[in-house]
């Protein structure tokens, strides 16, 4: 995450040993990986946006908006955001899925070219390293997950329920781990209680990775 000789090293080493003991971070990265069944999946709005992409397809009135029930989760918003198609950027409640990964476009190289999964990826992991450290930096604690559905839910009843598990006064907009029980219409995360630090951590990936074609850190096969 760091240059070896960089000034920040020990600063920051320091910062996760801390951390370790107060959260407990290695066992909780650890047992992410033991969970059988962490099953990686393609976010439907990011399905969606790959088939307009490739597709060539055009949006009414030239909108490039792809709505959903619920709000994006991190990475899909981070992928949004690193897109070369210029899509509308979703609104995002924050939350991090374990099981999150790219499509499969191996067969759409000649449509996309070959570098563009790998491009978008390493857009996201400079954000996802920005958000690690501020973490490391902050020596954040645990947060409790961001509600990821507004079916039903007025505009001021969400408001009282983002402060109630952030604090009034928190503001906070970092991104936490996503609830178990998810709404189906757009992500299918069916037992993934996972801890936000470890998430963080698991998503980040050096270039050299990417280059060497590693398109996402998960432990487990992909589909």
């Amino acid at each position: 995450m760091l240059p070896c000789q960089s000034p920040d090293v020990e600063r920051y080493q320091l910062n996760i040993a801390e951390m370790d003991a107060n959260y407990q971070l290695s066992r909780r990265f650890l047992d992410n990986y033991r969970d059988p069944s962490l099953k990686p999946r393609v976010h439907a709005e990011i399905q969606a946006l790959e088939h307009f992409h490739v597709g060539s397809l055009q949006f009414s009135d030239g909108d490039a908006f792809i709505a959903c029930s619920k709000p994006a989760c991190f990475c899909c918003l981070l992928s949004f955001r690193a897109h070369p198609g210029h899509f509308v950027e979703p609104t995002s409640h924050q939350n991090i899925y374990l099981n999150w990964r790219p499509p499969n476009l191996d067969t759409r190289m000649a449509v996309i070219g070959e570098n563009h999964q790998r491009d978008i990826l390493n857009i996201m992991t400079q954000e996802i390293r920005k958000e690690a450290f501020k973490q490391i930096n902050e020596k954040l604690p645990p947060h409790a997950r961001h509600p990821d559905s507004l079916t039903g839910i007025t505009e001021s009843a969400r408001v009282n329920e983002m402060q109630a598990i952030d604090g009034p006064n928190s503001g906070s907009k970092s991104p936490t781990i996503g609830d178990g029980n998810a709404d189906k219409e757009c992500e299918d995360q069916q037992n993934l209680a996972h801890d936000p630090f470890s998430s963080l951590f698991d998503c980040f990936l050096d270039d050299s990775d990417l280059e060497r074609g590693v398109l996402f850190p998960m432990r487990h096969d992909v589909e």
